[in-house]
């Protein structure tokens, strides 16, 4: 394994609309983890370690993410064990708004609501995502992020729709 086979795995992250900056800080410890301990197939991973490394302080924040990358595909870990093993081909299933789970109005709504979105003009969103999405025909891992992105990139111009 070479320095560029890391650089190929952390360019993964680049594209896939399910990370978020803590998801990444955690995978790139893991990674450095991984090279410390020769690229092996399978390596210990030490809880507070990553923590640090990642600069997170809440155990469930730690659980949350680790759980998630490995939903994700981009590491094996056994808890039981902790141990970890980095997955060198992650597989990220991508599709239109129309294949989306928030595509009716009534899932889009319950899925921003439990986001803290409640106070914002979700019709308002869902119309201008829906538009946007017949449109561009683009497609994404995570279409819950691409509306976050639209009401945040909204909210910081200052034209933050919200309910009356």
């Amino acid at each position: 394994m070479s320095h560029s086979s890391i650089v190929s795995l952390l360019k993964l992250t680049t594209t896939d609309t399910r990370l978020d900056s803590i998801h990444i800080a955690v995978y790139v410890a893991i990674l450095t983890e991984w090279s410390k301990n020769n690229f092996s197939e399978s390596f210990a991973v030490v809880k507070h370690d990553i923590m640090k490394k990642a600069h997170i302080t809440r155990a469930p924040t730690y659980s949350q993410t680790i759980k998630e990358l490995f939903d994700f595909g981009y590491i094996d870990y056994n808890s039981f064990l902790q141990t970890a093993s980095i997955i060198k081909q992650v597989n990220i299933k991508t599709m239109s708004f129309k294949e989306s789970s928030i595509y009716s109005f009534e899932n889009f709504e319950k899925a921003l609501s439990q986001k803290g979105y409640s106070n914002v003009d979700l019709k308002h969103y869902y119309s201008k995502i829906k538009e946007w999405a017949d449109e561009k025909e683009p497609l994404s891992s995570n279409w819950i992020n691409v509306a976050r992105k639209f009401i945040v990139e909204d909210r910081l111009n200052g034209k933050l729709k919200t309910l009356k």
